[in-house]
């Protein structure tokens, strides 16, 4: 069905041809699960529809059937929409996965503890079995347009971001207070030492450290030097983190319905008149998504109150 009439475009990759380097370094962290799809073919279709463009795509056997990973969505749940709640008017992209609380993370990365060591994900271990819902991460441009220019080393400055967790009862707290243990640790009494040969002993070093102190109640904020404020709050079940202070604006233009019902999720919603779209004088409205679809994987992109399709009214603004 790659060249179906009501597709634009067709492809397709065949795994097992890939270059012999990239399939065993696939194998090696992925196990079994990434050997069976290296077997079939990565095969999308690409649809028009007025005002949308469609790309799915999935791995697919021999005969065209799609091949799903034994197990995949077993211990995923439906996102929760009430974590809308933590995202702010000016956050317009959402990644979130909802995960159920009995997922045997030692099982499922038992592979990467073959390569890293299972002493190094020993560490994580505990953190990711507290999960018992939506983990959710939203972030929002500072500096316009100038925000999708940034890169790795500067991302902070361009973008806020905030990243809420469902975990299970009481680790919220426990984790807020583990981390506040931590910096008073690295940092006690807001005071770093370091050796000094000319005195011979221990002196206050002039390099900024990482500070923490008390926010909202039970809350921390965190200074990291070169970096920005971090604020962590535990809110019943949930455990919130971000590079912003929190508020109860709320107003994401994210809207639950976009990702309803799904397990995963990322959208990216740039309303007519917002103002990143203002500020390049565009005079529509811009939706990305990537969604789960049966065994397959839908990224869909659209505009919004334009009169005119998505093609043209993409070229019409560049042209």
């Amino acid at each position: 069905d790659l060249c179906a009439e009501e597709n634009a475009a067709g492809f397709f990759v065949a795994c097992q041809n890939l270059p012999a380097i990239v399939r065993t370094q696939m194998q090696r962290e992925g196990g079994e699960a990434i050997a069976k799809l290296l077997e079939g073919n990565f095969c999308g279709t690409l649809r028009l529809d007025n005002a949308k463009a469609e790309l799915i795509a999935g791995i697919r056997d021999k005969d065209g059937k799609a091949v799903s990973v034994e197990g995949y969505g077993n211990y995923n749940k439906a996102i929760d929409p009430a974590m809308l709640k933590y995202l702010n008017n000016y956050d317009v992209a959402m990644l979130a996965s909802g995960i159920k609380g009995d997922t045997p993370w030692r099982e499922l990365l038992g592979a990467l503890g073959k390569i890293y060591g299972d002493q190094t994900l020993g560490v994580v271990y505990p953190y990711l079995e507290a999960i018992d819902g939506t983990v959710m991460i939203g972030a929002g441009p500072t500096q316009g347009i100038q925000s999708f220019s940034c890169n790795a080393s500067n991302v902070s400055t361009y973008w806020d971001f905030v990243c809420a967790v469902q975990l299970k009862p009481g680790k919220a707290q426990l984790f807020t207070d583990g981390i506040r243990t931590l910096m008073q640790t690295l940092n006690p009494n807001g005071t770093e030492y370091e050796y000094s040969e000319e005195e011979n002993t221990f002196v206050a070093s002039e390099i900024p450290m990482s500070s923490c102190e008390p926010y909202e109640g039970n809350g921390l904020k965190i200074k990291i030097p070169d970096g920005p404020m971090v604020y962590v709050k535990p809110d019943g079940n949930n455990l919130v983190l971000a590079t912003r202070e929190f508020t109860d604006k709320g107003g994401t233009p994210i809207k639950a319905d976009m990702f309803s019902g799904k397990n995963n999720a990322f959208v990216m919603y740039l309303p007519k008149n917002s103002p990143i779209l203002t500020e390049m004088n565009l005079n529509f409205g811009l939706k990305l998504s990537m969604l789960p679809k049966d065994t397959e994987m839908s990224m869909t992109l659209e505009v919004e109150d334009s009169d005119k399709p998505l093609l043209e009214t993409l070229l019409s603004s560049v042209l």
